[in-house]
């Protein structure tokens, strides 16, 4: 049986999160950091919300986009639909992780004329390549987009399969 590593450890939330309402439907999008020196995997982040008198209304979990090594970061979009009545802020906990024993860290690949470009429906569209810097073919290639405001808060969050799901060296 694998058991998550307990608070607190060397995985932090960023203070750079950010939460918005539409429709009755609770949106939080928010960053963990390794800030250690063991790989972290299956990144779980506790999401507590809270009444007017700090009062524990519910508490959620979401985890990472992506597994992290030492020195990285991923990002989180939770979606609380109906959240409890009476909800006046958020509480992000200390994360949670497996430290396995085999893991493979991130590729050395490069993002290529990346741009952004909003759209007329409001989203953000972010487009450009990847290369490959290593010295062998890399498979299952993904991509993290995050959105942040001038003032480095994060404000969206995406993960996506490569265009291209494996690149050869110097690709």
């Amino acid at each position: 049986t694998v058991t998550p590593t307990p608070g607190p450890q060397d995985v932090a939330v960023l203070t750079n999160h950010s939460h918005y309402t539409s429709g009755g439907t609770l949106y939080i999008i928010g960053e963990a950091e390794n800030q250690g020196s063991d790989y972290a995997s299956n990144v779980n982040v506790p999401v507590r919300l809270l009444g007017s008198s700090g009062n524990l209304l519910g508490t959620y979990y979401t985890v990472t986009k992506l597994d992290l090594p030492a020195g990285e970061k991923s990002c989180f979009h939770f979606v609380i639909n109906a959240p409890p009545a009476g909800w006046t802020s958020i509480q992000l906990g200390t994360p949670t992780y497996i430290a396995p024993i085999n893991y493979q860290p991130w590729a050395n690949l490069v993002l290529l004329n990346h741009q952004g470009e909003h759209l007329s429906d409001l989203t953000y569209k972010i487009t450009g390549a990847v290369g490959n810097a290593e010295t062998q073919r890399v498979e299952s290639v993904m991509i993290e987009g995050a959105l942040y405001t001038g003032n480095g808060t994060i404000v969206g969050c995406h993960l996506s399969m490569a265009a291209t799901s494996a690149l050869d060296p110097g690709a």
